[in-house]
């Protein structure tokens, strides 16, 4: 059983890595494509804030789907939906950081 920081872990493996990965890599693409395409449709139609609909929506699908992967694998055998779901969920939560503006001005005397 391997000590970390965080105490003792015991059945954490590079299959529950790359499950998590492959979760990452198929929120950032499939976000990146659905964005693209929400952009297209939606600058016609808001053309001051279609950037900001279009990724709400994406995270919105992603999140719903990543919700759906961990509820289904909550079943036994389907365990490594539960990872998945949780890269899901990664790649989302920086998109919807992401849409934060934050803007810092120095006062000088």
């Amino acid at each position: 059983m391997p000590e970390t920081v965080f105490g003792k872990v015991e059945e954490f493996a590079p299959a529950e890595l790359m499950n998590t990965a492959v979760g990452v890599g198929m929120g950032a693409i499939g976000h990146m494509i659905l964005e693209s395409a929400l952009d297209k449709f939606l600058q016609p139609k808001y053309p001051t804030n279609y950037m900001f609909y279009s990724t709400g929506i994406s995270c919105a699908v992603f999140l719903v789907t990543a919700f759906v992967l961990y509820i289904y694998g909550r079943r036994p055998g389907y365990e490594f939906f539960q990872y998945i779901a949780g890269g899901l969920f990664l790649a989302e939560l920086v998109q919807l950081l992401d849409m934060i503006r934050v803007e810092f001005t120095f006062r000088g005397e």
